[in-house]
C-alpha cells in the first residue's frame, strides 16, 4: 500500500488510502534537532476530495472557501506525522483496517490526538479503535517502558473512562510519591489538565470522573 523512496536522504511515502482517490494530501513531517526544524520525511496520501471535505469543518472551509487549495488537486500540510493523518484518513474512508495495531506507537496516539485538535476531528469516531489499540498495547503489562505514565493523556483525551482508571488506580497503588504523566513526543502543550494531576495525588482515582469536553 505504500512505498518508500529517498529524495536527497528525506525518506518519501506514496500512500493510497483509497483506490478511487482523486485528490492528494502532501504531508511534510519535521523534527527538532539542536533547537532548528528539519524535514524529517514527507508523503502524499491518495484521498477522495468529498470525503476528505466532509471529515470536518476545518477540511470543508479549506475545500469549499476561499482558499487556493480549493481549486486544486493538492494539499501540503506541515507540522503534523505522516502516521497520524493517515490514521485519521483512512478512518473517513473505511480502510483503517488495513493498519496494524502493533504498529502504532505511543507517540503516534499523542499526534493522533493533536491533530484531531488541529483539524477539528471528532475523537470520539475513533473510540472503539482506540480502545483495541489500548488492550494490544497494555497486553503485556503497563509498566514497562513507563507505559502507564505515557497512556494517562490518551486515555483521557478519547474519554476512555475504563482504561484511565486502570491505569491511575495501578499507579497510585504502586508508585512512590506524587503520580507524573510522561510526554513521549516533543509537542510540550499537550498535557493532562493540572487539577487531574492534583486529584490523583490526594485523592482516591476511583471518583475521578473524565470530562473530555474540559480536555
Amino acid at each position: 500500500m505504500s512505498s518508500t523512496t529517498r529524495n536527497t536522504q528525506i525518506p518519501h511515502e506514496d500512500i493510497i488510502v483509497t483506490p478511487q482517490s482523486d485528490f492528494t494530501v502532501q504531508i511534510k513531517e519535521f523534527r527538532q534537532v539542536g533547537g532548528r526544524k528539519l524535514l524529517k520525511r514527507t508523503a502524499s496520501l491518495r484521498v477522495k476530495r468529498d470525503t476528505l471535505a466532509n471529515s470536518s469543518g476545518y477540511f470543508q472551509a479549506m475545500m469549499g472557501g476561499r482558499w487556493t487549495e480549493s481549486e486544486g488537486d493538492t494539499i501540503t500540510l506541515e507540522e503534523d506525522t505522516v502516521r497520524s493523518i493517515e490514521i485519521w484518513l483512512r478512518h473517513f474512508h473505511g480502510t483503517l483496517d488495513v493498519v496494524t495495531l502493533d504498529d502504532i506507537s505511543v507517540a503516534d496516539i499523542w499526534h493522533i490526538i493533536l491533530a484531531s485538535d488541529k483539524y477539528q476531528f471528532n475523537r470520539n469516531d475513533l473510540l472503539q479503535w482506540f480502545i483495541r489499540w489500548y488492550r494490544n498495547a497494555t497486553a503485556a503489562g503497563i509498566h514497562r517502558d513507563n507505559l502507564a505514565k505515557k497512556l494517562m493523556l490518551p486515555c483521557y483525551a478519547f474519554d476512555y473512562a475504563h482504561g484511565f482508571q486502570d491505569l491511575t488506580k495501578r499507579l497510585a497503588y504502586e508508585e512512590k510519591g506524587h503520580i507524573m504523566e510522561i510526554n513521549p513526543i516533543d509537542n510540550v502543550r499537550l498535557h493532562l489538565p493540572p487539577r487531574i494531576i492534583r486529584e490523583l495525588s490526594s485523592q482516591d482515582t476511583c471518583t475521578l470522573h473524565l470530562n473530555a469536553n474540559k480536555f
